[in-house]
């Protein structure tokens, strides 16, 4: 047998000052308070020190604990503020005087053993939300630990804005009110097409028939024969002049229109323009808009229909560039012509 002897173990003193071994080899010890003997034999099976959970705190608050203490506990439910705990357990030594350490861990926050201490409190501080398993084992100074550590399982739940509950209806609440704006947005882009078509419609109809009208009688009352000179001149004008307002009026009514917000419109009301201006006065020319082949084969739908009449206006003229340039080329060509033949 072998170990380390004391007070506790029988020894008057645990000052010995001379030690002997007789002929039965007992051992006689000699101290300054008396002798003491040991009988050598073989040493005991050492057993295995349990381990119970001997008090429980969370957040300052005593949790019923048997007084015999407690192998496992576990279904505990903590709300998020309830993050604090203070945990006392107590290990069981078999041999006298045996002294015995303590080893824990938290699975959750920590997956290591502890270092071995004779603390027999821990406290945790400030845990997040999660599942979380303190368990912890006695041991002895020969390194035994225990049959099985003592456990303490929990859950503090997380707030309420981080519950799925919480995220679902943030969720839908923000595509509700994602979808009432785009609603919303819709409904007063579809308000705005309707009035610009009623605009277009009245004013084709209204003013473009009247004008029409006072261009068709001015000129019916010009070409009688039985009109005078100085009458027939005024009415030739506002013959003329009615015949401008109604291509003026056509223009506005093209302009805010909401199927001609194409680019493909532009450039065919540009080239019917074009053929127009440029073959009354026998003007060859070459047609060529920047992105037309695209604008004829992208059919994607109408452009916004709050386009300023500044935006078309740069739009017609970058497209109407190069219409004046083969204009212009086409005339110098033409005259040029004209002065070697008359040359």
């Amino acid at each position: 047998m072998s170990g380390i002897y004391t007070k506790a173990d029988g020894l008057p003193s645990s000052a010995v000052t001379v030690a002997f071994r007789d002929r039965q080899d007992a051992l006689w010890f000699g101290t300054d308070l008396g002798l003491s003997r040991l009988i050598p034999g073989p040493d005991s099976p050492q057993q295995q020190p349990p381990i119970l959970i001997s008090g429980l705190r969370i957040a300052g608050d005593s949790q019923p604990i048997s007084a015999l203490g407690e192998s496992e506990v576990s279904g505990l439910i903590l709300n998020p503020n309830q993050n604090q705990l203070s945990i006392d357990f107590v290990g069981l030594g078999f041999a006298a005087g045996e002294g015995l350490k303590y080893q824990y861990k938290l699975i959750g926050a920590n997956e290591e053993w502890s270092a071995p201490t004779d603390q027999r409190t821990i406290n945790y501080a400030g845990l997040s939300p999660g599942k979380y398993r303190f368990m912890v084992q006695a041991v002895t100074a020969d390194g035994i630990t225990s049959p099985s550590p003592a456990t303490i399982s929990f859950t503090i739940m997380p707030p309420f804005w981080q519950r799925w509950w919480f995220v679902i209806l943030t969720l839908a609440l923000t595509g509700l009110v994602a979808a009432a704006i785009i609603r919303n947005r819709v409904t007063r882009l579809i308000e705005l097409e309707r009035v610009r078509t009623r605009i277009a419609a009245d004013l084709h109809d209204d003013i473009g028939s009247a004008l029409s009208r006072i261009a068709i009688l001015s000129e019916v009352t010009r070409r009688q024969g039985n009109v005078e000179a100085a009458v027939s001149e005024p009415l030739g004008v506002i013959a003329g002049a009615s015949r401008d307002l109604v291509d003026s009026m056509s223009d506005i009514v093209w302009a805010i229109n909401p199927n001609k917000d194409h680019l493909r419109d532009l450039i065919q009301r540009m080239r019917r323009f074009a053929s127009d201006l440029f073959t009354a006065r026998q003007i060859e020319f070459s047609f060529d808009a920047p992105g037309e082949e695209q604008a004829f084969e992208n059919r994607s739908g109408p452009a916004p229909p709050g386009l300023s009449d500044f935006q078309r206006g740069r739009q017609q003229h970058r497209a109407s560039l190069p219409v004046h340039a083969s204009a212009d080329r086409n005339a110098n060509r033409k005259e040029m012509a004209d002065g070697e033949s008359c040359g």
